[in-house]
C-alpha cells in the first residue's frame, strides 16, 4: 500500500490541508476543496485522481486548529467506503 505523507505544521487554514491534500493525491485543475468534493474522488470517482488506491494519507505537524478538519475528513471517507461495500 502507497504511503502518502503530508506535512501540516504550515497550515493555517483548512483551506491550506485541502489544497496540500489536492495536490499529494494528483487532483484536477477544478477539484474542489471541501469535504464533498474529496469524498468524492477518494471513494467513488477515485479515477479522476493520478493517486490510485490503495493508499494510506499520513499528516504530520498539523496545528490543533486543523486537527478537526483532518480528523473530520478521514471520518467521512471511512464512513463513504464503508456505506459503498454494502452496495
Amino acid at each position: 500500500m502507497k504511503s502518502i505523507e503530508i506535512d501540516g505544521s504550515g497550515w493555517s487554514s483548512p483551506l491550506e490541508f485541502f489544497n496540500d491534500l489536492k495536490d499529494a493525491l494528483g487532483g484536477f485543475d477544478g477539484h474542489g476543496l471541501g469535504f464533498d468534493a474529496f469524498i468524492d474522488t477518494m471513494v467513488y470517482h477515485h479515477e479522476l485522481l493520478t493517486v490510485q488506491p490503495p493508499y494510506v494519507v499520513r499528516i504530520r505537524d498539523a496545528h490543533s486548529q486543523i486537527e478537526p478538519t483532518v480528523r473530520e475528513l478521514a471520518r467521512y471517507v471511512a464512513e463513504a467506503r464503508q456505506w459503498r461495500k454494502r452496495l
